[in-house]
């Protein structure tokens, strides 16, 4: 069993703290104010617990975030079993769509309870280093929170302190400039405050890393090529991360914490006060036949880029056998070969990140204890390699793209490639390196379509053969729909275009 107490701490915050997401808006919440000065805000334990139950929110993405940005990107093909998760990957949303609306009540209780950390924390008499660490991570969890909202539905209130009555309970939407420029100024204070590393027992709280990374993906946002390099060349100069041996490791059980890895949920095969804290996510990646749901799978077009071009040795991409399981001899799969399970006739292709294919010898029959990776020094990489490129500074940009196909056994790039040519190659190696990682459709949002801006989200799509091309509206779709709970409790807020 894993020991680590900010997973565990978490979980008990959960059973504290929780509220019906279904119902839940940060904008008609009771008033907690004569609760938390009365009774929470007094000593440095109130501060930990409280933070505590920010990460809560944070824990759990699968319906906030993971269905809402990896099932509308291209690399992800979701089931349609489930019509109200189906629309996502069809791009047929509605305002009645309960999973937005989930993505809404659960990045605005998480915002809510921030919020309360970032008001009264610094009132409390407890040593000053530890307060500004607990402010900065606050402040790192409530940009992340806005930045998926912004993502999602773009046009959102910002509410940035506690709510002191209920007359300020509805607020309308704020200018999404004003709410890009508050995440960046949320992730530049954390990364002020916040350490490069912790001791074993807090491994997956927010980081200065993480916090710079955050903020170069906002600036890139922005297109502020040369603040978002700025944040992420801090991230390589540290020197606190480097790439795994191996593309397999980085999402290997045993290698969870490991130094590629900025960002990451921890979970566990554990329980505590009988709650579980594992995770869903093997199950809901793997086929059906191994014991998973299945609930999405590799595209064909992602299929394809992945073997695009072959290593030095002739041999397919190695990123290909950690994210795809696919017909082939090379690899077994839960102890068999891919055609014991699935049959020499079939084609069907599965996620293999999180699907613990490596590890088990028969069907899944539990859930996984692996933590989910959200932001990865490959990424950061690729991120800096564009950021460069924009710049007029192609040939430093080259060495950086170069460390990802390098470990992927990929020959050098040329020093001399075009700047157009390494942009459509950055594009390619995002794909590849971050397939099914909620990077995609980030990716896509902000160049609004392929890397050059000579094709838009929906030509991309159609280009791909995406089956959401066909009803993905040019000025809508991007978005997704402000949920018809709240739109009916607050009437200063205005529906996206085309809903």
């Amino acid at each position: 069993m894993k020991k680590n107490n900010i997973k565990m701490a978490v979980l008990l915050a959960s059973a504290l703290f929780s509220m019906s997401s279904c119902s839940l808006s940060l904008l008609d919440q009771d008033n907690p104010n004569a609760l938390t000065k009365d009774s929470f805000w007094q000593t440095a334990e109130d501060a930990k617990a409280n933070l505590t139950a920010v990460y809560s929110s944070f824990r759990d993405q699968y319906f906030h975030r993971f269905i809402p940005m990896a099932w509308r990107g291209d690399d992800v093909q979701g089931t349609a079993s489930n019509a109200n998760y189906s629309q996502f990957d069809t791009f047929l949303l509605s305002d009645a769509n309960t999973t937005c609306s989930t993505a809404w009540n659960q990045n605005f209780k998480g915002i809510y309870y921030a919020n309360q950390v970032i008001h009264y924390v610094p009132r409390i008499n407890m040593d000053e280093t530890l307060k500004e660490r607990y402010i900065g991570e606050a402040k790192f969890l409530r940009g992340y929170f806005y930045f998926t909202l912004y993502m999602e539905f773009k046009n959102i209130p910002l509410i940035i302190d506690i709510i002191e009555s209920k007359d300020e309970y509805n607020q309308p939407q704020a200018n999404p400039e004003l709410v890009l420029e508050q995440i960046a100024r949320d992730f530049e204070d954390a990364s002020l405050a916040l350490p490069a590393t912790y001791p074993a027992g807090d491994l997956g709280r927010a980081t200065r890393g993480a916090a710079l990374g955050y903020l170069a993906k906002v600036r890139m946002f922005q297109k502020q090529w040369q603040k978002a390099s700025d944040a992420l060349d801090q991230i390589v100069q540290s020197k606190t991360y480097s790439l795994m041996p191996t593309f397999q490791e980085v999402f290997l059980e045993s290698k969870d914490f490991n130094k590629e890895i900025l960002l990451e949920i921890p979970f566990s095969n554990a329980k505590v006060d009988g709650k579980d804290l594992s995770t869903s996510d093997n199950k809901r990646e793997a086929m059906s036949k191994v014991g998973g749901w299945y609930m999405y799978w590799p595209t064909d077009w992602l299929f394809s880029e992945i073997k695009k071009e072959l290593t030095v040795d002739g041999e397919y991409d190695p990123r290909l056998y950690t994210t795809i399981i696919f017909p082939n001899t090379k690899m077994k799969y839960y102890g068999k070969s891919y055609e014991s399970w699935f049959g020499k006739n079939s084609k069907a292709l599965g996620f293999g990140k999180y699907a613990e294919w490596e590890v088990l010898n028969d069907k899944i029959k539990n859930n996984s204890g692996k933590n989910q990776r959200l932001l990865r020094y490959s990424d950061i990489l690729l991120l800096q390699a564009e950021c460069l490129c924009r710049l007029n500074r192609v040939g430093e940009a080259v060495s950086y793209v170069n460390m990802v196909r390098n470990r992927a056994e990929l020959s050098d790039l040329p020093t001399n490639i075009s700047e157009n040519d390494l942009l459509v190659e950055i594009e390619h190696q995002r794909v590849i390196e971050l397939a099914c990682e909620m990077n995609r459709y980030f990716d896509l949002l902000r160049w609004n379509g392929n890397i050059l801006g000579t094709k838009n989200i929906k030509e991309v799509f159609e280009e791909h053969g995406d089956g959401g091309a066909e009803n993905f509206v040019v000025g809508k779709s991007e978005l997704m729909p402000i949920p018809m709970s709240e739109m009916q409790i607050n009437p200063l807020i205005v529906q996206n275009p085309g809903y």
